[in-house]
């Protein structure tokens, strides 16, 4: 098994060889600005031998491809819940696996009774042969909900029409099969759809599912190559004797396109795209170090220093828009405390923050 982060062009590779020489590559990307993500798949198969046995039939690989949320478990309250849907999403029955899963946080921020975001999976190139549905809890606690599709791949020798998938030992729902039709190439889709951003109640499956559908998998290829080249392209360092240095700005640098919404992404969802917390942008479940707040003794300003000398100021927009909504409650406390230490002639305009901060006007759980 081979893998990269390509950070010139944002793209993950991989390759996962067997041991007679057929090797499977994937390549993923995003596009910026919607949440779409597309794994271009590609397997390379070994010709047989024609003295091998069955040679002349060997039966396609199964590319199994999960997509899952994670319900209760030890870290959230009993109200959240996951569910997982497949579907004919169209009139032509282009096929649809969904997952969405209602959150609760400490308090269900109002006016957010109902949190829920929501994976929704397509193809293009192929049809799953076989489908399935269901939810397993795992050991550790978690309740894994789950769709999950088998592909057919293989090259022109396999003979695909008596093929069957062999399905893994897990408790489903619901399960469908179909003749497998074999694939050189196939091209994985998924959207994200959520709630939050939008600050409505709404289940956003149904806009997820519609996201994944209407996506060109080949205008997302490029969205994301002309991103990058354009990120890129506004600032560089040159260390020929400090080549560690050099390659840790890059790095940083990538991590701060991944983990920082642009101005357009703050503006479009009006100042609810957060930046990352004190977790950074790794917080990918239901709990992260340090509560992933905004800590304001230095930590999360320190994040955002190096984007004014980069040349990427629009990436700032995520600081100010977590600063902002708690404004009109920092002149409350500013006040307040003045009063508690008797201090007079405390401008109108004072601010006193507290040290951890929320997304959207809240406080963390972490009131020190």
């Amino acid at each position: 098994f081979e893998a990269e982060q390509r950070i010139a062009n944002g793209v993950l590779w991989s390759r996962r060889t067997a041991s007679d020489g057929s090797s499977l590559v994937t390549e993923s990307y995003i596009e910026p600005e919607r949440n779409l993500l597309v794994t271009e798949v590609t397997l390379t198969e070994a010709a047989p031998k024609a003295s091998s046995p069955g040679a002349a039939s060997r039966p396609p690989a199964a590319l199994e491809v999960t997509l899952s949320t994670y319900g209760p478990n030890r870290h959230v309250g009993k109200s959240t819940a996951s569910a997982c849907t497949l579907r004919n999403q169209t009139a032509n029955e282009q096929w649809v696996g969904a997952c969405s899963r209602h959150f609760h946080t400490l308090g269900d921020p109002a006016p957010f009774h109902k949190p829920w975001s929501a994976l929704a999976l397509t193809s293009a190139g192929a049809a799953p042969a076989r489908t399935s549905q269901g939810n397993v809890t795992l050991a550790s606690g978690y309740h894994h909900s789950y769709v999950r599709a088998s592909f057919g791949m293989a090259h022109g020798w396999a003979q695909a029409s008596t093929a069957t998938v062999d399905t893994a030992t897990t408790i489903t729902a619901a399960s469908t099969t179909t003749a497998m039709a074999t694939t050189t190439s196939l091209r994985l889709v998924i959207a994200l759809a959520d709630n939050l951003m939008g600050a409505s109640d709404d289940d956003p499956t149904s806009a997820a599912a519609a996201l994944a559908v209407s996506a060109d998998p080949s205008r997302v290829a490029k969205a994301s190559a002309a991103a990058w080249a354009t990120y890129w392209a506004a600032s560089s360092v040159s260390l020929p004797t400090r080549p560690a240095l050099q390659a840790m700005w890059r790095g940083s640098m990538y991590a701060t396109a991944g983990g920082m919404p642009s101005a357009t992404r703050v503006a479009a969802t009006k100042g609810r795209a957060p930046p990352p917390g004190l977790y950074g942008p790794w917080a990918t479940a239901d709990f992260a170090f340090w509560n992933g707040d905004f800590t304001l003794d230095y930590n999360h300003e320190t994040t955002f220093q190096h984007v004014y000398s980069s040349n990427h100021p629009e990436r700032a927009a995520g600081f100010f828009a977590s600063i902002t909504p708690w404004m009109e409650g920092a002149r409350v406390q500013a006040r307040a405390v003045a009063q508690a230490a008797n201090l007079r002639g405390c401008p109108a305009q004072a601010l006193h923050f507290p040290c951890h901060l929320a997304p959207w006007g809240y406080q963390s759980r972490d009131t020190s």
